[in-house]
C-alpha cells in the first residue's frame, strides 16, 4: 500500500537511527533475521551495480550478471551469521493481492516510460558523448533478477529456509518474525526489508525493522568488523503513544502527507479515534492473515517445494486458476509478464514465444477445469502499458503444438548427450532456433553467436535480439513449470522429462568468454548461417 515518504518522515522525528551495534564478526548468535526477499534482491543488485568499474560505460542496461547477484546474495548471508545474526526464513512473493493490481499496472506503465527515455537519451549520449543516462539506467534491471536468486538460494545451503508463499512476502516475514518472538524470547529479531509497510505492521515485541536502502555496511572496528544498519523499532515507538501497533500514527500519515510525525501524533490520544469505517478499512491492508498457511508450509515440505518450483508470476497463475479467482474478475485470469529491456519503439518483444505459452495456459486451464477462461498477458505495448487476451487451444493444436516442441528439444539434447555441444549450449541453440521460427525478420550468424556467448549490448538493434531470445527462454520457462506443476503426481509426458534437463537462469544467461576470437566462434557461425539458410528456402 506504501505510506509515503513514511521511513524519511519517522527519521526527520527522531525514530529511526544509525546503530553500530547489530553485529560483530565472532558474536554468539543474538539476533534471528527473517529476509523480505524481493527488497532484498533489489538491494543486492544494487550494491553489485554500484561495483561494476568504468569499462562497461557503454553497455544499454546493466552489466550485472545473474551469476554475480546470485554468489552476491549467499555471501550476505553468510557475512550475518558470521556476525551472530541466523537466518530464520526468507520469503518471496507468490501471488499479490488484488487490490495491487492498480499499482502494477502503473509500474509497467512507468518501466514503459522510463525505457523509451532512456533508449532516446543513450541515443543522444552516443551521438555527442555528453549526456549522461546513469540515473535511467540504474533503474532498468534484468527481467528475471528475482527468480534467479531465488533459484540459487534454493540450491544453497540455505535452501530448507526459502519459501514461495501463496500470496504477498509482507504477510509472511510478520508472521514468522512474531513467531520467532515467541521462540527466542532472549534474542532480538529483525525484518531485513526496504518496504515501509513492513513496519505498520505488528511484527512483535522484540522485532526490529533493518532498512536495506542504501544504509547496510561492514566497517572495520578494532574487534574485526561490524555490520551497521539503520534500524527502526516499531513496538517501541508505538508503546510511547500507549498503542499495541503503529496502525492509527500510520493512518495519518496516509491522510496527512505533508504534516509532521510530531503533529499527527497529537491526534493520538485518551478519547481520541479516527473515523471507524475508514481506519477499519486501512489496517485490513496491516492486519497479518496468515498464520495457518505459513505452519502449513513449515510443516509440509511437499507443499513447500512445490510453491519453490513456480516463479512469482507463474504462482500467481496457478493461484488463480486453482481458486477460481482473477486478479480483477472471475471470467478471466491475468498474467504481469516480466519487464524486458528492449527497443521501445518497436512491437513488445513478448510476441516471440507467445505460442509456447498459449500451451502452457491450456495445459494448466484443462488441469483446474477452467478452459473456458481467458487469460489477459499485460506487457509494454509502446511507451505505455498493453494486454493481451489469450484463449486456450483445442485438444488436436494443443497435442501438435507439444509434439512439435519436443522435437525441438529432443533433436538439440542429443546433441549435448552425444558431446557435440554443452548442455547449456545445447538449450541456448534450441532457445534461439525457437525464436528464429517466431521472427519475421531473421538477424545475422554473427548476432546469434553473440547471443550464445553472453556478449553485453551496445546497440538497440542487439538489445531487442538479445528480449527476443529472452522472452523465448522464458516461455520455455513457463510452460516447464506449469508442466511440472501439473503432473506433479504422475507419470511425466516425454516433452516435460525434456524439460527437466532445462538449465537454470543464471546459468543459461551466464556470459561465455570462451568463445569469442576462437575457432568455436567460426563454427558456431557457420552453423548459424546453415540454419537461417534452410529457413529461407
Amino acid at each position: 500500500m506504501g505510506i509515503p515518504k513514511f521511513f524519511s518522515r519517522m527519521e526527520a522525528a527522531g525514530y529511526t537511527r544509525i546503530v553500530d551495534n547489530i553485529g560483530w564478526r565472532g558474536d554468539d548468535v543474538h539476533t534471528y533475521a527473517v529476509i523480505d526477499g524481493p527488497s532484498f534482491v533489489y538491494h543486492i543488485f544494487r550494491a553489485c551495480d554500484k561495483s561494476i568499474d568504468e569499462q562497461f560505460e557503454d553497455i544499454i542496461g546493466s552489466s550485472v550478471s545473474y551469476t554475480d547477484c546470485a554468489a552476491a546474495a549467499v555471501t550476505f548471508l553468510e557475512t550475518l551469521e558470521d556476525h551472530g545474526i541466523i537466518i530464520d526464513s526468507i520469503f518471496f512473493d507468490g501471488a499479490l493481492p488484488a487490490w495491487k493490481r492498480p499499482t502494477r499496472r502503473a509500474r509497467l506503465q512507468k518501466f514503459a516510460h522510463s525505457l523509451d527515455t532512456y533508449r532516446k537519451q543513450q541515443d543522444k549520449r552516443t551521438k555527442s558523448q555528453v549526456a549522461s543516462v546513469e540515473p535511467l539506467q540504474s533503474g532498468l534491471v534484468p527481467p528475471f533478477l528475482v527468480q534467479a536468486v531465488q533459484e540459487a538460494l534454493v540450491g544453497s545451503r540455505f535452501k530448507n529456509l526459502v519459501y514461495s508463499v501463496p500470496g504477498e512476502a509482507d504477510e509472511y516475514c510478520v508472521t514468522a518474525a512474531k513467531k520467532a518472538c515467541l521462540a527466542h524470547v532472549d534474542k532480538k529479531i529483525a525484518i531485513f526489508t526496504s518496504d515501509s509497510d513492513l513496519a505498520v505492521y505488528d511484527s512483535g515485541r522484540q522485532t526490529h525493522i533493518m532498512l536495506l536502502d542504501d544504509y547496510y555496511q561492514i566497517q572495520p572496528d578494532a574487534l574485526g568488523s561490524v555490520i551497521k544498519a539503520t534500524t527502526f523499532w516499531p513496538s517501541a515507538i508505538a508503546r510511547k503513544m500507549w498503542r499495541d501497533n503503529l496502525h492509527e500514527l500510520a493512518y495519518y500519515m496516509a491522510a496527512y502527507k505533508d504534516q509532521s510525525v510530531a503533529r499527527l501524533m497529537a491526534k493520538i490520544g485518551p478519547g481520541k479515534f479516527p473515523p471507524v469505517d475508514e481506519y477499519r478499512s486501512f489496517t485490513e491492508h496491516f492486519t497479518a492473515k496468515v498464520a495457518d498457511s505459513l505452519s502449513l508450509l513449515q510443516d509440509d515440505e511437499a507443499e513447500r517445494q512445490s510453491l519453490l518450483g513456480l516463479d512469482a508470476r507463474v504462482a500467481e497463475l496457478v493461484h488463480q486458476a486453482k481458486t477460481k479467482t482473477g486478479l480483477a474478475s472471475p471470467d478471466e485470469f491475468e498474467i504481469f509478464l516480466p519487464f524486458v529491456i528492449e527497443d521501445s519503439s518497436k512491437r513488445s518483444a513478448w510476441r516471440v514465444g507467445s505460442g509456447i505459452r498459449q500451451a502452457a495456459y491450456t495445459i494448466l486451464l484443462k488441469h483446474f477445469d477452467c478452459s473456458e477462461t481467458p487469460i489477459r498477458e499485460f506487457k509494454r505495448s509502446g511507451v505505455a502499458s498493453g494486454s493481451l487476451k489469450v484463449s486456450g487451444m483445442d485438444d488436436s493444436a494443443l497435442q501438435m503444438g507439444l509434439d512439435a516442441l519436443y522435437e525441438y528439444f529432443d533433436e538439440d539434447t542429443r546433441r549435448a548427450a552425444s558431446g557435440d555441444e554443452s548442455a547449456v549450449e545445447s538449450w541456448r541453440t534450441v532457445i534461439i532456433r525457437l525464436m528464429l521460427a517466431d521472427m519475421d525478420d531473421l538477424p545475422q550468424p554473427d548476432d546469434l553467436v553473440d547471443l550464445i556467448d553472453g556478449t553485453l549490448c551496445t546497440d538497440w538493434q542487439m538489445v531487442h535480439l538479445s528480449a527476443h531470445y529472452q522472452t523465448t527462454f522464458y516461455s520455455v520457462r513457463l510452460l516447464h513449470q506449469v508442466m511440472r506443476y501439473c503432473h506433479r503426481d504422475g507419470r511425466k509426458p516425454k516433452l516435460l522429462v525434456r524439460l527437466d534437463g532445462m538449465p537454470g537462469i543464471a546459468a543459461f544467461f551466464e556470459p561465455d568468454e570462451s568463445i569469442a576470437g576462437t575457432d568455436a566462434e567460426d563454427e558456431w557461425c557457420r552453423f548459424f548461417e546453415e540454419h537461417l539458410a534452410t529457413m529461407n528456402t
